[in-house]
């Protein structure tokens, strides 16, 4: 299983479906790294 991040989230929902469709398993980290930087 792989996560994924970006700044905001919203790339790395892309980066999901395409890797997704490779054969991957992966999540997709919502809100990105401005979400986490707020926990």
């Amino acid at each position: 299983m792989h996560y994924i991040i970006c700044k905001s989230g919203m790339r790395s929902v892309r980066a999901c479906q395409f890797l997704s469709e490779q054969g991957y398993n992966v999540i997709n980290v919502q809100g990105g790294m401005l979400a986490f930087e707020e926990l």
